[in-house]
């Protein structure tokens, strides 16, 4: 029964009408005991959908094996997708736009947007087009003695 305080006399009537049925103590007493009772076992319940999705990550943890930290050397890291981004080794970044053929030579190029450049670089922000094997080729130390990465461009994501 869904009830409300009739203010005048601080008795409880129910929502549809009706007379006074008792002191309104009684009732908000029982009323948050009862409310009490029922956010408890909604803690519970909670508590329980916790604990079983915590088991179930953990489960799942073990089935797919420890974290590995990304690696920009990897194989499949190195794959030159339209949308990836990769850092040069002088320290700007190149967005990818897409992978297409030279129309003379047939080789591979890589359509790129530079950005970031603040003086790093000897050109400027903007696009650009690079050779596939360039791209991916390793940075030359002899002439590059103190470029920290392994390789010209490393995928960020």
């Amino acid at each position: 029964m869904s009830l409300t305080v009739f203010k005048p006399t601080g008795n409880l009537v129910p929502v549809n009408g009706g007379e006074p049925v008792a002191p309104a103590e009684c009732y908000l007493k029982d009323d948050v005991d009862a409310l009490e009772s029922q956010l408890r076992s909604d803690i519970e319940k909670n508590f329980a959908m916790f604990y079983d999705e915590r088991e179930e990550l953990a489960r799942l943890r073990k089935l797919i094996g420890p974290r590995v930290p990304f690696d920009p050397n990897t194989p499949e890291n190195r794959r030159v997708t339209s949308g990836s981004v990769w850092r040069h080794f002088k320290g700007t970044t190149a967005e990818v736009i897409t992978v297409c053929k030279h129309s003379e030579t047939g080789e591979d190029l890589v359509v790129y947007r530079c950005s970031g450049n603040e003086g790093k670089t000897n050109h400027t922000d903007g696009l650009y087009a690079r050779p596939l094997s360039m791209f991916l080729s390793e940075v030359d130390h002899a002439k590059y003695p103190d470029a920290k990465q392994k390789y010209r461009l490393e995928k960020i994501k």
